[in-house]
């Protein structure tokens, strides 16, 4: 099957992500003075930043876990990006995918504001004809899934010849309830299991 649409995950599948949000949600932690319940490992990189939060710290009241969101995003957003790099080969991959031709979208869980700023710091503006995070849409976006339906349908994509590339099962089941096809990016943190 030839594919000339891919839509990519961020966190995991272009990017590694993992030093700095890893170091933001220790940071935040440690302001609200909240306790981990798990380590803080890259098998936590992925889902929405509360269902992370939630993981995290486990069950706490939602003014704890909001002042954890607040604390989080001001570390993150100024300095705790500023940790990602691309995965080895992905920039060399993306100049391959552009000179064949194939259109380049972004959708990930990721917010929109250190999305867009990584994508800045790395340069990759011009790769990709839009950057979609769940925060970036109405409110009836919900999940992935739905995020993906979006940019199909947004940009009136063809399902068979248009492809989502992830890292997660998660992403692979986004995919298939948008109707098209997944690619596994076997580097990224979902694939990383013992």
């Amino acid at each position: 099957m030839a594919y000339n649409t891919v839509i990519f995950d961020l966190d995991g599948t272009l990017v590694d992500s993992a030093p700095g949000i890893l170091h933001s949600l220790h940071a935040a932690c440690f302001e609200v003075g909240v306790p981990t319940i798990v380590p803080l490992d890259a098998q936590l990189i992925g889902p929405p930043l509360q269902q992370v939060l939630r993981t995290v710290v486990g069950e706490q009241p939602k003014k704890v876990i909001d002042q954890l969101t607040c604390a989080f995003k001001k570390h993150y957003d100024n300095t705790g990006f500023l940790k990602t790099e691309a995965f080895p080969n992905v920039e060399a991959m993306l100049m391959s995918l552009a000179v064949h031709g194939c259109t380049m979208y972004v959708a990930t869980n990721k917010r929109q504001i250190p999305t867009t700023r990584i994508v800045r710091k790395l340069a990759w503006e011009h790769f990709f004809k839009h950057v979609y995070s769940l925060d970036s849409l109405a409110s009836n976006i919900a999940t992935k899934a739905d995020l993906i339906s979006h940019v199909v349908c947004t940009h009136k994509l063809r399902r068979r010849s248009t492809v989502y590339v992830g890292d997660r099962d998660d992403d692979g089941i986004a995919a298939r309830t948008a109707r098209i096809p997944f690619i596994l990016a076997a580097w990224g943190y979902g694939c990383n299991r013992d």
